[in-house]
This record gives C-alpha cells, structure tokens and sequence, in this order.
C-alpha cells in the first residue's frame, strides 16, 4: 500500500505491482511497471458537477490541437503523406476571445483551410455551426495578413474542408453529407446563391476503418472512448475512465499522450462543464429572483399590516442578512486561496477551473469570474 496526497488529504492506494490487470474483461498477473497515480480521485461527483457528455470533444481537442498532430489527421482524411508540420498553421478559435463560439480543431496547411469536428450526438445544422466557424476563422487570418478586400484586385483565400467525425451511440451511415441548402427555409425551387457541404465519418467500429487505422491518434482516440463506454456497463464513471486509462497505456493507444495528461484526462471526463447544466442554474436562478420579488412583495404587504410586527420581521432579517454576508466571504476568501494553492503546484488553467466548479458547486460563468478576480488581484 502506498500513501497518495490528494486534495489536502491522504489516502491509501494498492500499488499497481500488486493489483490484477484487466484484459478484455480477465484478470491477469500484474504488469512490473507502476501506474501513475491520479492527482484526484473522487467517488461521487458534487451536486451540480455531472459526469460530461461532452467529455469526448474536449479530448479530441487536446490530442490534435498541434500542428503534428492535426497533420496525421488532415493525412488521413485526404489520403496523404506530408511530414512537414512546420507548414501547419493550428486556426481554431479560442473561445476566451470568440465568447462561446469555439471549433474543436481548424489548421491551415497548403491553402487548405480543415475544420475538424467531434460529435457524439446526431445534428444536421453542422453546416450552419460550420458557417459560423469559418466565418470567424477567415477573420482570424484576415487579422494577420491584412488584405485589401475593398481593392479591386481579387484576394485569394485558402479552399475550405469541412469534416466531422461522429462516434455516438445511434446507428448512423458510415459516410454521410450535411449541406447547408438543407435548412434553407421558403421556397424549395428557389436555386440557393450560398452552399456549405459537410463530410461526416462515422468513426464507430467497425466503419472506416481505413481512415481511422491511418491515423494512430483517431484509433487511439476511438479506443479510448469504445473502452470507457463497455466499462460504463458494469463499472462507476470513476473506475470506467481509470480502467480506460490503464487498458490505452498498457495497448500502446494513446500511451504517450494518457500517461502525460492522465490527471487532466481524468477531470476532462469527470468533470468538463455541461451547458445543459448551467441552462438549468439559469432557469434556477431566474426562479429564485422571482421568488425573492415575491418575498418582497409580501413583506412591504405585512409591514402595512402592522409596524410592529414589520420592525420585528425586519430586524430577524437584518441578523440573517449579516449572517449571510459574512458566511459569503468566508467563500469568496476560500475560493481564493484553492486557485492560489493550485497554481503554485502549476496546475493549467482548464484544471483549475474545474477544479473550483466541483469543490464550490460553480457555473462556468461563475468560476470564470473568481479567476478573472483572482488575477485582477494579484496583478494590482
């Protein structure tokens, strides 16, 4: 047994010389090399933290936002060879800077402008999602090279691809085209002046094999996620991930990659926000402001009533607003010092933030903004 620090607490873990390793679904004698511990472990996940639908992209966008690694996959799609990827140019948008309107990987390579998405549910307003995208993106590089569109010398601009690689759970063709013409509403005889084709991979096994196999990365990906899902059938979201973890290491899928970000990979999947989530506070908190309205209402109503009983109601809620207040910041200073304590052991910026969603039950919106405070803080 050996003694794993983890969120100020230590606990005890069996060390991976002594634990069976699972083989398609069989035990099997342990391997001589040690696991690296996860830096959290966490058995339940805290109210208002759901275990991530969208676990999937934020992976994707980790393993192939890099200009070698988005090389391999723009290969693999146009059935090339290149080596060179110091002629990639990573263009996906961040979403700090273009609000909530992030792609998961785009590059530039040859005047080729690729957009690469994941998706694990069916939807065929990709092309519109892909319009939006690359609309941005083009501005993007317009920013940097400055041309003349207003000249009378046409501009060139790269020949865009747009692709999407679909591993969800319902039966869906191995290859199939989203065109933006499709959601065109009005009259169908009208011949449409704009059109956007979207190319979408079904990465499921056993479709496209071809495709996937070329590239080591997507089969690695796809492995992971294949193995996550059949461990979801008997296993907690927490043992699935780890077992998958393990299994992708030991197989050589994704070996280097897992064994690099394992910690990171593990809060992705557990931990990533779901906007269907933070849809959901919205509608809580707009119902706890219409409750308060309410409160309010009824209040002025009882101190017309009697001003005694009013001085009285307004004192107990004078005490309880004291209360609360300081109880407030009490949280706000403890939120403050679990930033400053993750950074100094220079967790990325992602990992803290999910981090302090799961500790102090926080939206996005909300985490984002202790961080912005943070660091107006620290930098004055």
């Amino acid at each position: 047994m050996v003694k794993v620090r983890s969120g100020g607490r230590e606990t005890q873990k069996t060390s991976k010389a002594n634990k069976p390793r699972r083989t398609n679904g069989h035990e099997t004698p342990a391997a001589s090399k040690t696991r690296q511990p996860l830096k959290t472990k966490t058995t339940n996940a805290p109210h208002g933290v759901r275990v991530n639908r969208k676990y999937k992209d934020a992976i994707f966008q980790k393993i192939f936002n890099n200009p070698t690694k988005c090389l391999t996959l723009y290969n693999a799609v146009n059935g090339t060879h290149h080596t060179d990827a110091s002629a990639v140019r990573m263009t996906t948008l961040d979403s700090a800077l273009y609000m909530k309107v992030r792609n998961d990987v785009s590059c530039l390579f040859q005047q080729r402008l690729s957009l690469f998405e994941q998706q694990s549910t069916v939807n065929p307003n990709m092309p519109y999602r892909m319009l939006r995208y690359v609309i941005d993106v083009l501005r993007k590089i317009e920013v940097d090279e400055r041309p003349h569109i207003y000249g009378r010398n046409p501009i060139k601009i790269p020949c865009p691809q747009f692709v999407v690689f679909y591993n969800g759970t319902e039966d869906q063709p191995e290859c199939q085209t989203y065109r933006l013409s499709d959601l065109f509403d009005g009259e169908k005889e009208i011949d449409p002046q704009m059109e956007l084709s979207v190319t979408v991979y079904n990465i499921n096994p056993p479709n496209n094999t071809k495709l996937v196999e070329a590239c080591p990365d997507l089969l690695g990906y796809v492995k992971f996620i294949e193995r996550i899902r059949e461990n979801l059938k008997t296993m907690s979201i927490e043992d699935a991930v780890d077992e998958a973890i393990d299994y992708c290491i030991e197989h050589d899928y994704l070996a280097e990659f897992l064994s690099r970000c394992r910690a990171e990979v593990y809060d992705m999947c557990l931990y990533f926000y779901d906007e269907e989530y933070e849809r959901k506070m919205d509608r809580q908190e707009a119902k706890e402001e219409g409750r308060e309205e309410g409160f309010a209402e009824g209040h002025k109503e009882g101190l017309e009533e009697g001003l005694v009983e009013g001085r009285k109601e307004g004192r107990k809620e004078g005490r309880e607003e004291g209360l609360a207040e300081g109880s407030e910041r009490e949280r706000q200073q403890g939120i403050h010092n679990l930033i400053m304590n993750l950074r100094d052991v220079g967790l990325p910026h992602e990992s803290v933030k999910f981090r302090v969603m799961a500790t102090y039950n926080l939206t996005s919106r909300q985490a984002d903004k202790h961080l912005q405070e943070f660091e107006t803080s620290t930098t004055i």
